[in-house]
């Protein structure tokens, strides 16, 4: 099974394409995939600390990091080593998502579990390459006609999706090998292998990257020694996880879908503007066209969900306009 292959269904879903011969599921493992946001608390399981600490190792999301800082560190936590902790403490200000982080830290720590962090790292060109797209995408609140930023936001869409893909097989090839490394690493990991006893992995990764579980269940069914199960009750509806999903499995792309995507971009960059930041704020022309992209982009349940996030955002132009007034 090698190269970026067409196989037509696993059950109802057809496989992404992704390299599958330059990654391997290791032996007698039982993978728990939770996807899921990284905003808040509740974008955790409510049984955490019980999931963790009944695990020997944890694949956590660090899109763009330091790898090796950020495995001393959290594996410093694991260790229930005090003065990490005091260290987390300490930024937690700066945290883009501090409610997630902390909840998600006091979990790890003092567990002992092995920490493996499989994503691309700050000097990656991946990297780069998607800060350079994300950059282009939140100037296009600059733009005085919002159907023009909507479809400037759409525009990036074919490099974004093929950086995603770049980064999941980066992921499914790093995170099989350190898990193998970590086992390999460890006697007491090494001893439940060789009496067949199975090696508990849980991974937290955001719902956008389902693909995984898809690919290393594919892997598993290889693999027959090695279970993976996902658990996606606390994920959420994203236009832009359905066009990834279609992109991977080589299905066409309609335009209604890239004006979907533009939209709802649109509306989680205006909600992401505080009304007291200096700086790039949209205008309040958009009010009026933003109801008819919801009208005009949607139908059935979809509408019901676009108007709430519309009406979020009117409300968040609405402090915007006041706070540039005042």
């Amino acid at each position: 099974m090698t190269g970026e292959f067409d196989t037509p269904t696993i059950g109802e879903a057809s496989i992404p394409k992704f390299e599958y011969d330059r990654f391997n599921l290791p032996k007698n493992i039982e993978l728990d995939v939770y996807l899921a946001p990284h905003d808040t608390s509740f974008d955790l399981p409510e049984n955490l600390h019980e999931i963790i600490g009944s695990a020997d190792i944890v694949v956590i999301e660090t899109e763009g990091g330091h790898k090796a800082t950020e495995i001393n560190v959290l594996t410093s936590l694991s260790n229930g080593d005090v003065n990490a902790s005091n260290v987390f403490k300490k930024y937690r200000q700066y945290w883009k998502n501090p409610l997630w982080k902390n909840r998600f830290y006091e979990a790890l720590y003092g567990t002992g579990v092995t920490i493996v962090v499989p994503d691309i790292e700050i000097d990656d060109p991946i990297t780069q390459k998607t800060r350079e797209v994300v950059r282009r995408i939140t100037h296009v609140i600059q733009e005085p006609n919002y159907f023009t930023a909507v479809a400037m936001t759409a525009e990036t869409l074919k490099e974004r999706l093929r950086l995603l893909k770049l980064r999941d097989q980066h992921i499914l090839e790093t995170v099989t090998t350190d898990i193998q490394t970590a086992i390999e690493e460890s006697d007491i990991l090494t001893a439940k292998i060789a009496t067949r006893e199975k090696v508990s992995v849980v991974m937290f990764y955001g719902g956008l990257h389902e693909s995984l579980f898809d690919a290393l269940a594919l892997k598993a069914l290889d693999e027959d020694t090695s279970t993976i199960s996902k658990h996606d009750e606390l994920a959420v509806q994203m236009v832009l996880k359905d066009i990834y999903d279609k992109y991977l499995r080589g299905e066409k792309i309609q335009p209604i879908e890239y004006a979907r995507y533009g939209l709802e971009t649109i509306l989680h960059l205006i909600n992401q503007v505080s009304p007291n930041r200096d700086g790039d704020k949209p205008s309040q022309s958009w009010v009026n066209d933003i109801y008819v992209s919801v009208n005009s982009l949607t139908s059935g349940k979809q509408i019901n969900e676009y108007r709430n996030k519309a009406l979020d955002t009117l409300r968040s132009l609405t402090k915007i306009g006041s706070s540039s007034s005042s």
